[in-house]
């Protein structure tokens, strides 16, 4: 059994470098799988193959691009149409791991709903292989319990009331044993991570430098806007949202991307030395966030009225400097709460 572990280890360790928000999932859903085919007094050999299926169920996310399995937002009917088709992709590359090949099926079909409205084919009631009806459970519970990179982590009770409204989805008579089991059990943490937290750290702030900064400026970009939205919502935050734009300066004129550039980097500079901007992070009320698309900026704070007198103050600066533009700012939104309605509106205005 060691010697099959460690084949399937440098698969995981890639999936969780990928997509490190959801490290750990593969190993939960196992063990969530096999703790409740013990649950379920199944055969030790039924164990064995939800612990072998529970690792692998998520391999094909490999092939997903990090442009919709990190997005923030809600995905698009296309967006979603490929990453529904993590599952094909690991069925293909389990089938090339002899030792686990026919665990292929069942991998393939963790995504199908009782009621045959999952994927990717559809299949209802006794059409789903058996692994495939604890796997779903396991996949789902787990999902709704950990963080991921657009909501919180919902707690053991939140997460069964949602199961709970989707229970069409699930074999009828794994369901009721399955919260049986949950609520004995609980929510499962893993102790041992695959990498160490040097390396996790870094591979983040890899991938915030890339997928939520600007890259001219440092500033954050469309896709934590999006994000923190979403994160204040959660938190039920009154958000205030301020268009930010350059004014007068004519690019058709100064047709040369050198001097565009320098006026965005002179402006990004006065933000940040007035604005005391934050980081990407989980929002709070002592936050000022500013996202560049652009010649426009987005200022996002939380019922923080000395933002107000700080815009005011930049606008000044730059204005009276002569340098061939001039910056305003509009009020969007003050002190209200988002609902999940906005983050599309936004994808208009920035």
């Amino acid at each position: 059994m060691q010697d099959k572990i460690e084949i399937i280890k440098p698969l995981i360790y890639a999936i969780e470098l990928r997509d490190p928000y959801t490290k750990g999932h593969s190993q939960r859903v196992a063990k969530y799988a096999v703790e409740f085919a013990k649950h379920l007094d199944l055969s030790k050999e039924v164990q064995k193959d939800l612990f072998y299926a529970g690792l692998l169920h998520d391999i094909g996310k490999i092939s997903i691009p990090d442009s919709i399995l990190l997005k923030p937002s809600l995905l698009n009917s296309k967006e979603y149409e490929v990453i529904k088709n993590h599952t094909v992709f690991s069925e293909m590359m389990v089938k090339k791991l002899d030792p686990f090949k026919y665990l292929a099926k069942a991998i393939r079909s963790h995504h199908e709903n009782y009621d045959g409205t999952g994927y990717p084919d559809r299949l209802k009631g006794d059409e789903i292989p058996f692994l495939s009806r604890i796997l779903a459970l396991a996949d789902v519970f787990d999902a709704l319990t950990t963080q991921r990179i657009y909501r919180r982590a919902f707690t053991l009770r939140e997460s069964l009331n949602i199961m709970d409204n989707m229970r069409s989805k699930f074999f009828p008579s794994l369901y009721g044993k399955f919260v049986e089991f949950i609520e004995k059990f609980g929510v499962y943490e893993i102790k041992e991570n695959m990498f160490e937290k040097e390396e996790e750290d870094k591979i983040k702030a890899l991938r915030n430098s890339v997928f939520f900064e600007d890259i001219l400026t440092g500033l954050l970009n469309k896709n934590a806007l999006l994000l923190l939205i979403r994160r204040a919502n959660e938190l039920k935050m009154k958000l205030s949202l301020i268009e930010l734009q350059i004014n007068d300066f004519n690019i058709l004129q100064h047709s040369n991307v050198s001097a565009m550039d320098k006026v965005v980097k002179i402006t990004s500079a006065e933000i940040k030395s007035l604005l005391s901007v934050s980081e990407l992070k989980t929002p709070s009320r002592e936050d000022v966030f500013v996202f560049r698309s652009g010649f426009k900026y987005m200022v996002m704070f939380f019922e923080n009225d000395e933002v107000y007198g700080k815009l005011q103050k930049l606008k000044e600066k730059i204005n009276s400097l002569n340098l061939g533009f001039t910056v305003d700012y509009e009020v969007l939104v003050k002190d209200k709460t988002m609902d999940y309605n906005f983050e599309r509106v936004m994808e208009y205005i920035i």
